[in-house]
């Protein structure tokens, strides 16, 4: 059985029979950490993580020699970085924002959730703190950016769709056509216009049924107040994060996946979604992140993140940095780096005013940060880190 054959028949096993592979696994594991790494672990369970953590490990330590290694892993050198201080919600987190700049100011936008995981795990890769809640909503407001405080505090914010469904107004109570409600996560501001919000909604609770959508799109107009579904035909299980694309025009434009490369047209008037694929899958298995922005003339960046696991933590985002001319066409892709810490580090959004470029992002699915650096010391980085 040649490699081709048997990763396909690994994958229909693992989509199809997910209980009989993953035995299939701890059951193999010992032997493999046996044969790879010359250690014996009985649990099948510990085996199987500590190769996941091997292999994570690996990746980042062979990604950034000789200068840098998980004991000292390459961050994006942000010249000034500050949490933002959300108003406070009794027993929910608020955390992955997008941001907007229109000249002096900056709208942002964020997800309020007590649907949140902590990555930290034991010695068989089980979360310490297990994925709690359902209800998610999102809150909008100002940050001021003239100020020497650590922390930026958000004025004239508001909840414009609630995090208790029971106290959402009628139309914002939606429901998919198996009766489950739509949960709201992770908005993004659409770049050509700022009273439009590109939402994720979760379906809850979640089916098993490769066929049933547990996550699916949304536009939320707030000038409007409405919540208007995204009509997707080709849409997958998990349809989540699409990058918006700053070209105005008479579609809206997303990219819906790294590799392949898939560019999606959303017609303002229908919400009708037609996707075409510009390049085929041929690299790593990158989720989408951040929106683009111009660097100059002739390029635009984004920022990607590729899941790893190290140890005692859990599937962590590794940040990329992933440059396009015009055409979208890929140019480089950065090195990968970390903003703070190892942990959940989910860069939705950046801006670009002046000679700056801005990173906001969520940490561990409780905390948010705001960060910037010159455009010339990020183009300096990213010719050095590539």
């Amino acid at each position: 059985m040649n490699v081709r054959l048997a990763e396909m028949l690994k994958c229909l096993i693992q989509l199809h029979f997910p209980k009989v592979y993953f035995k299939i696994i701890l059951v193999a594991s010992p032997f493999l950490l046996l044969l790879k790494s010359g250690k014996m672990i009985l649990s099948g369970r510990q085996a199987y993580w500590k190769l996941q953590v091997d292999a994570g490990e690996k990746f980042l330590n062979s990604s950034w020699k000789p200068r840098n290694s998980v004991e000292n892993p390459l961050r994006l050198p942000l010249e000034t970085i500050k949490e933002i201080a959300f108003p406070s919600i009794k027993d929910f987190a608020q955390f992955n924002p997008s941001i907007r700049l229109d000249h002096d100011l900056m709208t942002v936008a964020w997800r309020i959730s007590n649907n949140i995981m902590n990555p930290l795990t034991n010695d068989h890769g089980e979360a310490i703190s297990p994925l709690s809640g359902f209800e998610s909503g999102v809150g909008i407001g100002q940050l001021q950016l003239n100020t020497s405080a650590e922390r930026i505090s958000i004025t004239n914010s508001s909840i414009v769709i609630h995090y208790l469904n029971e106290l959402r107004p009628a139309h914002h109570r939606i429901v998919d056509r198996f009766g489950r409600r739509i949960e709201f996560d992770d908005p993004r501001y659409l770049s050509e216009d700022s009273n439009l919000i590109l939402l994720h909604g979760r379906h809850v609770p979640h089916s098993r049924d490769p066929s049933v959508p547990n996550f699916s799109l949304f536009l939320y107009d707030v000038l409007k107040d409405s919540i208007s579904p995204i009509n997707f035909p080709a849409s997958g299980k998990y349809e989540k994060n699409w990058v918006p694309i700053p070209q105005p025009r008479e579609s809206h434009q997303f990219l819906r996946s790294t590799f392949p490369l898939s560019l999606v047209r959303l017609d303002k008037n229908s919400l009708i979604a037609e996707e075409e694929i510009l390049l085929p899958a041929s690299g790593p298995a990158f989720h989408n992140g951040s929106n683009l922005i111009s660097l100059d003339k002739d390029l635009l960046i984004r920022v990607v993140r590729l899941r790893v696991h190290v140890a005692n933590l859990r599937a962590i985002h590794i940040s990329h940095l992933v440059i396009h001319d015009k055409s979208l066409k890929k140019q480089k892709i950065s090195k990968p780096f970390i903003f703070k810490g190892f942990g959940y580090e989910i860069c939705n959004s950046i801006a670009v005013s002046g000679d700056k470029v801005f990173f906001a992002w969520g940490e561990n699915d409780e905390r948010s940060f705001l960060g910037w650096i010159s455009t010339l010391r990020l183009r300096d980085w990213i010719s050095e880190n590539s």
